[in-house]
């Protein structure tokens, strides 16, 4: 037991060193290409603690209480404030330990650690922000889940004056009251405690480095709590803390990020931890030639280790919970792991999103990033040193040349000493994945759902939180900058930026100037003609919709004499087919749901005008219509770019279906030929 222990230890011991490195290079700056048809909020999502901005959010999440959204949200509370932080981090990091890092030198890592603990005023400075630096959960509410206004901005939080903090909650409202499972830190360590401990790191005998590993690694870890409210989720009470824990003890053990919904009176939660395939040899290889240990050491341990989401389940949400399972895993390490997860249950299934780190660093790439970052060695510390002589508006100067600004207000882009490792990272971040499943056990294959506005590490999204209400979705997410410039760095610092997007379930239709033949992907929020064409309706001249059933058009037009949109094509519905002329080039989002599978159109015999929703196999034309070929007589597409039209039939001469027309998918409306009455059925 005790060897499995000491393996688990030494694994997080290197673990923990190298995870810092991987924050340098991706979370030092603030947490995917966009999958339609989540379509982002352009503007900006605020959060104000009365006249001013709520600071240093970690992440949110939302439910809908009727008309008012509510908000749980994770941030960084300190007694320090920026210069304090500062502070105490030029007084902690030596250059030394800075060196050590930049090199990847662990045995000199651990005498620089060794060395705060021996050194007063070091060890106080560690210590006082360490308890002096905490995350707690507020709380907000909205009319519109866009502009929030904070109503207790602490209605969680660890015990003072220790390094006990709380955060990534997740609530749910059974049957009116309120209840929150929470990630919490669990430490049984003191300033002593610590002191202790590393001063033991650079002692000569390995042996007691290594206990000092396993006590250090032992003393912490993060577990999952529990907490009810009665008056809509401002008060909380009832607080449990380690309803659910690894299954053994310290920080390889952790487990963390909820969430948790009641299905049916079994409570199932999924929640992320980690996993390595790292084994005791490679460990003692790694501790027995410490001052060997390079680049392909650290891709090795990466290569074996990620993160992944489990679950389990309760029959009242805190006590006998299930064995853990993996329901969700990567395949390729830490570039491929998962975490974060948040599910629903859509009356049919459930659908999960999480976050998915994404990268195509290959070891000849991450070695050029090493290289790069330990040739800005020198830059790096003496930017750590301009603050020192020259304080804090010295530091944010050279910070600025230090990153530089691709995009500046005004003249060319300002390069910056790190532009090298801004190419290298350009293509890893953190992306939202999306996965489906029947039973909340086993999941479909992932895809992605919703990324930064590029490639790189500083815009990546993460942390989702997904609300679905009779049929739409929202979701709210925590988000990075476009740039990565010292002035972003300091207003995500400062709270003049909030690093919370959000977004709606939407999928895009491109429309051009005159006539276009299109349908509805999606079921839309609302069905009203007016409420589906609610943003183009200023370049929208009239629509058109055929019943093949009476063999009457109906119609949605503008009427001058009224001043009002009018005509009898009150809805338009997913499977249907329009004809809609415009005056101008534009782009309808149509928000709403998917329709569930199989989805079926019925048709007459003679013409019938439809759509149909994205076909989950093949989109071909034979494929789609394989059910009815034989009662189809011909199918035809009109395509507005061109004006031209393609055409789908049976060839006699060939004993061939044939034409141009080889695909039918989701967003264009066909015109459908039968001999007689059949079902069109979409798998």
């Amino acid at each position: 037991m005790r060897d499995a222990t000491v393996l688990k230890v030494q694994t997080i011991a290197i673990l923990s060193t190298l995870s810092v490195a991987i924050l340098l290079l991706t979370s030092l700056f603030p947490l995917v290409y966009a999958a339609v048809p989540w379509t982002k909020y352009t503007g900006e999502v605020s959060l104000r603690d009365g006249i001013a901005d709520e600071l240093f959010v970690v992440d949110a999440w939302v439910l809908k209480d009727g008309s008012t959204y509510k908000m749980w949200y994770t941030h960084s509370r300190t007694d320090l404030g920026m210069e304090g932080i500062i502070d105490s981090l030029t007084t902690i990091l030596s250059s030394e330990l800075l060196s050590d890092f930049l090199n990847l030198d662990l045995a000199g890592l651990l005498g620089s650690m060794a060395d705060i603990a021996d050194t007063p005023a070091k060890m106080d400075a560690l210590w006082n922000f360490m308890v002096g630096t905490t995350t707690v959960i507020g709380y907000a509410t909205s009319s519109d889940g866009i502009d929030w206004n904070v109503v207790n901005d602490e209605v969680l939080a660890g015990a003072s004056d220790t390094l006990e903090s709380v955060g990534m909650p997740c609530v749910i409202n059974d049957g009116g009251t309120y209840k929150m499972w929470f990630t919490h830190s669990e430490t049984g360590l003191n300033k002593t405690g610590l002191q202790t401990i590393l001063g033991n790191l650079d002692d000569g005998n390995p042996a007691l480095v290594r206990d000092a590993l396993i006590d250090l690694m032992d003393s912490t870890r993060s577990a999952i709590g529990y907490t009810t409210s009665a008056d809509g989720g401002e008060t909380w009470g009832n607080i449990q803390t380690g309803i659910f824990n690894g299954d053994g003890g310290g920080i390889w053990d952790s487990v963390a990020t909820p969430c948790v919904i009641n299905d049916g009176g079994i409570f199932k939660m999924w929640f992320t931890y980690a996993e390595t395939d790292i084994t005791a040899t490679d460990i003692d290889d790694i501790l027995d030639d410490i001052t060997g240990f390079g680049v392909s050491e650290l891709i090795n341990i990466l290569d074996n280790t990620n993160s992944v989401i489990g679950y389990t389940e309760s029959a009242d949400g805190i006590t006998n919970w299930s064995s853990t399972s993996v329901a969700l895993a990567g395949g390729g390490g830490v570039w491929d792991s998962v975490a974060t997860p948040c599910v629903i249950y859509n009356g049919s299934g459930y659908e999960m999103w999480f976050t998915n780190f994404t990268t195509d660093l290959t070891p000849s790439s991450i070695q050029a990033l090493f290289n790069e970052i330990q040739a800005l060695e020198t830059d790096i510390l003496d930017l750590l040193d301009s603050y020192t002589t020259g304080g804090l508006t010295a530091f944010l100067e050279d910070f600025k040349t230090f990153l530089g600004d691709p995009d500046p207000d005004e003249g060319p882009p300002i390069p910056g000493d790190i532009d090298q490792i801004k190419a290298i990272l350009a293509n890893t971040s953190t992306i939202i994945g999306y996965t489906t499943s029947s039973d909340g056990i086993t999941w479909d294959s992932t895809t992605e759902a919703l990324a930064g506005s590029s490639g790189s590490p500083w815009s990546s999204v993460a942390f989702p939180c997904v609300v679905w209400e009779d049929g739409v979705y929202e979701m709210w997410f925590t988000q990075g900058v476009e740039f990565l410039t010292a002035q972003n760095v300091v207003s995500l610092l400062d709270g003049s930026i909030l690093p919370i997007g959000y977004a709606t379930f939407g999928q895009e239709i491109e429309l051009v100037e005159g006539w276009n033949l299109m349908g509805l992907p999606l079921n839309p929020t609302s069905s009203a003609t007016e409420d589906v064409l609610a943003d183009i309706l200023d370049n929208t001249v009239i629509v058109w919709a055929y019943d093949a059933t009476t063999g009457n058009w109906s119609s949605f037009y503008y009427n001058p004499l009224t001043s009002q949109w009018t005509g009898t094509l009150t809805e338009m519905t997913a499977g249907k087919g329009y004809w809609i002329e415009m005056t101008a080039v534009t782009n309808l989002v149509v928000s709403g749901i998917s329709p569930a599978m199989p989805f079926s159109i019925d048709l007459l015999g003679g013409w019938n005008l439809i759509s149909i929703p994205e076909p989950t196999g093949s989109s071909a034309t034979e494929d789609v219509l394989s059910g009815i070929l034989g009662n189809v007589v011909i199918v035809w597409a009109y395509d507005a770019t061109t004006g031209n039209w393609s055409s789908f039939y049976y060839n006699p001469l060939t004993s061939k279906w044939t034409g141009t027309l080889t695909e039918m998918t989701a967003g264009k409306g066909y015109w459908v030929e039968l001999t007689t009455n059949d079902t069109l059925v979409i798998n």
